[in-house]
């Protein structure tokens, strides 16, 4: 039995590690019968990579929850959502939101607020998704998104912190994964 295999390899011999996410925790508040959360992520990677991903046209990459997300008009989204509990679909949404799309050297977010849902099973959805430059970390950017949503359905009220909470994890993992494919083909590129 080998007894060095426990013992850490001397600094000279440890390699670079690849910089890594910080993920911020998860936060849900509710104020009459509408629900916020916000959810906040650092990462390793550019303004214009994530800028790409911010553009609400693109959404349905960040959430398996988003079917589909199509700009009808350049400040008008239509989304189709759908709600699942483990496989089974419990309602689709069908929803226009108006949107505000800007990007800056330092900033790219969206602004989004409700027009209507097809079925009027919304009443508030609105918020927003940015991307910005972390001042000091050069190839940093820090992303927010933040949603209030509110249905007209007492049962998908009292459902809408989990629904909020799975989609913000998605967000984020959509983001993260999105970010290291767009790397891996950049770079396959390199070879």
């Amino acid at each position: 039995m080998n007894r060095r295999a426990n013992v850490p390899a001397p600094a000279s011999q440890l390699v670079a590690s690849t910089p890594q996410p910080i993920v911020f925790p998860t936060k849900i508040m509710s104020t009459a019968g509408r629900y916020t959360i916000s959810k906040s992520v650092s990462v390793p990677c550019t303004l214009l990579e994530a800028a790409a991903l911010v553009r609400p046209d693109n959404w349905r990459k960040l959430s398996p929850m988003l079917e589909e997300t199509q700009l009808i008009e350049e400040d008008v989204l239509f989304e189709k959502a759908v709600l699942r509990w483990n496989r089974v679909r419990l309602q689709t949404l069908e929803v226009f939101l108006r949107v505000h799309y800007t990007l800056t050297e330092d900033v790219a977010r969206t602004d989004y607020s409700l027009m209507y849902e097809r079925n009027n099973r919304i009443l508030v959805d609105e918020g927003y998704g940015e991307a910005r430059v972390l001042p000091g970390k050069t190839g940093w950017i820090h992303y927010t998104a933040l949603k209030t949503i509110e249905f007209s359905s007492r049962l998908l009220n009292s459902l809408a912190a989990e629904y909020l909470s799975t989609l913000a994890d998605q967000a984020v993992g959509g983001l993260l994964n999105a970010l290291e494919v767009s790397r891996r083909t950049a770079h396959a590129g390199d070879r």
